[in-house]
């Protein structure tokens, strides 16, 4: 990973060409990168949070970039997962209810100790 953070910055290569070049997830290269370019942890969740807040322009266009077209990890991508379950949820609630059946939800399940 090393070497694609050299070639990163030494070019003009973007980490989404860099990912395809050495088969690797783009959304794990560029946390690495961002990791090794923030002064610390916290910055570096910053700037993963609200790319705006990274200094380097080019870091910040590329961190939308991916978040936005990264199909398997990108937080666009992840909060699209979460609206599906949370639609399903709803769904297969619905159902049990308007059938009579019995149901734990998560929040209850939770409540009882069974979210190991």
């Amino acid at each position: 990973m090393q070497q694609i953070l050299h070639e990163w910055i030494a070019t003009e290569s973007s980490i989404l060409e860099l990912a395809q070049k050495y088969n690797v997830c783009a959304y794990s290269l560029m946390r690495f990168i961002v990791t090794q370019l923030s002064t610390n942890k916290q910055t570096a969740k910053q700037w993963l949070k609200n790319p705006n807040d990274c200094d380097n322009g080019r870091l910040a266009y590329e961190i939308m970039e991916i978040n936005l077209y990264d199909m398997m990890d990108g937080s666009f991508t992840q909060q699209m997962r979460q609206n599906v379950g949370i639609a399903f949820e709803l769904e297969i609630r619905d159902y049990l209810q308007r059938n009579q059946i019995s149901f734990l939800c998560e929040q209850q399940l939770r409540d009882r100790n069974y979210d190991y």
